[in-house]
């Protein structure tokens, strides 16, 4: 059985979010953060860990504070 731990759940909830309120789709903003609709889609469902750096990546790509990712 493989764990995860809620703030992963949490974070791919807010980034989800945010995708939506920018009206772009998984796929677009992928490409935007630079990383391939696969690892978004982990990332979104609470299955990845992601990196500061990757984290960034994908605030910029939805045109917000890094903080901003984090406000649950």
């Amino acid at each position: 059985m493989v764990y995860y731990a809620p703030i992963y759940k949490k974070l791919g909830k807010r980034i989800a979010e945010l995708q939506q309120l920018k009206s772009l789709s998984q796929q677009e903003l992928a490409h935007k953060a630079g990383m391939s609709p696969a690892n978004l889609w982990e990332v979104i469902n609470g299955r990845r860990n992601i990196t500061v750096k990757t984290a960034a990546s994908i605030a910029d790509a939805l045109g917000v504070e890094l903080a901003e990712l984090f406000r649950f």
